[in-house]
């Protein structure tokens, strides 16, 4: 791996907590503590301005509120950009006390000043350009490994284990699904991701974009990411004699794909001729639980219907879901999204319990409905989330992986450990 690891680096947690503390000694736009910075003062008009924001910020944080201590954030900017700043001062204060970790931040009147560099934090932040391919597929070795992982971008957790599993000998490709949290700045790159991604010395890193990633407008993705993984644009293709993998840019237009993407998707599968056809995306087409993609269905319409696509792997819902083959579309859906993001296990009314014969495994067995075919929900307990919370409250952390041998193609999901829980070849 290349040498941007961890050295005790600290990772801040902003919890609903937190933001709920903050506001309780701010509640009015009268009582926000003024900026450190006379430069940094806010007139009245900014302070309601930033008031309204921060309120907004507040709501969605809560909205997404995981427990005391822990990791959470909202599918939304403004509450996402209010974790990364208040995050990085924390780290800046702390920076020199590696124990903080994944301590849950402290902040009094003190520490904090509310500024016109906050309310430029939670504005409207300008997309960096999006980086297109110029060549071609990248050519894949017959017989490989490639390691997958979504919503991994933590830096806590069981995401350093998975990041350490797919840097062991014998993965060609690690490649990330996307989120970088809290909002993928560059400074959460740097100390979230890069430090625990694998890339160089034999396991070639790569990263999908992503909403989050998009939150901060794309700066840390695309300068600091992209760069560290000499990986030329956020969409690419790598091809072998029997395979074509294209991994696709959802999070540029969130959960959606513009007409020049659109266009280079069509082309490849195109030139494809009988290799078979694996898409990789962060947002999900379809999905049991959450909402599905009817812009990504709509774009790809002609190539579902008329079965070009084997396989689709994506990220986004914290979870991991193996559903069964689409009966339309005749395709084999995944959502990996359970890298290193804690998430609630599925508390609903249905599905029914199965333990697996592999590692003791345990599933939630769903049958098909209107809004996706039936399958199967990891549904083990996290031991990696926190200290104090209690591990049969959060689902399990994981990966999977690909194992290529010709026009055999096994899959496999595992534990942060590297255990394998689940397996089936999906061709001969």
């Amino acid at each position: 791996m290349d040498q941007h690891k961890p050295h005790g680096s600290p990772k801040a947690v902003v919890s609903a907590d937190v933001v709920k503390r903050l506001f309780a000694e701010s509640a009015t736009p009268e009582g926000m503590p003024d900026a450190a910075d006379p430069a940094e003062a806010l007139t009245e008009k900014q302070r309601q301005e930033l008031f309204v924001k921060l309120s907004a910020a507040r709501a969605q944080i809560a909205n997404a509120d995981l427990g005391p201590g822990i990791m959470s954030s909202p599918d939304a900017a403004l509450g996402a950009r209010l974790q990364s700043w208040l995050a990085e001062k924390a780290e800046e204060r702390d920076a020199k006390q590696a124990a903080l970790a994944s301590r849950e931040i402290q902040f009094d009147e003190r520490d904090l000043r509310w500024g016109l560099s906050l309310l430029s934090w939670l504005g409207k932040l300008d997309k960096v350009a999006q980086k297109r391919p110029t060549g071609g597929p990248e050519e894949l070795s017959p017989k490989c490994r490639i390691g997958i992982a979504g919503d991994w971008g933590s830096g806590l957790y069981g995401a350093p284990r998975v990041g350490a599993q797919l840097g062991a000998p014998g993965y060609a490709y690690a490649i990330h699904l996307g989120d970088v949290y809290y909002a993928g700045t560059e400074h959460e790159i740097e100390t979230r991701f890069l430090p625990y991604w694998p890339h160089g010395e034999g396991v070639i890193g790569r990263a999908l974009n992503s909403n989050h990633e998009m939150y901060s407008g794309g700066h840390g993705y695309f300068n600091k990411a992209l760069p560290a993984l000499k990986q030329e644009s956020s969409y690419f293709a790598l091809r072998n004699a029997d395979w074509l993998i294209l991994a696709l840019d959802t999070g540029y237009d969130e959960h959606d794909l513009d007409a020049q993407q659109v266009d280079w998707i069509r082309q490849n599968v195109a030139a494809a001729g009988a290799r078979r056809v694996i898409l990789l995306s962060h947002h999900q087409p379809f999905s049991e639980l959450e909402r599905g993609g009817p812009k990504l269905v709509q774009a790809l319409k002609p190539l579902l219907e008329a079965h070009k696509i084997f396989a689709w792997y994506w990220g986004h819902e914290h979870c991991a879901f193996i559903y069964d083959e689409h009966p339309a579309w005749k395709l084999h859906g995944r959502c990996i999204g359970h890298g290193g993001f804690p998430y609630f296990r599925y508390k609903g009314n249905t599905g029914l319990k199965h333990q697996s014969e592999l590692g003791s495994s345990h599933w939630r067995i769903f049958k098909p409905s209107a809004r996706s075919p039936g399958g199967r929900l990891l549904d083990d307990p996290n031991p990696y989330v926190a200290p104090k919370a209690k591990p049969e409250e959060y689902g399990a952390h994981g990966y999977a992986s690909l194992v290529f041998d010709g026009p055999s193609l096994v899959e496999h999901l595992h534990r942060p450990t590297g255990e394998i829980i689940y397996a089936k070849q999906l061709t001969p």
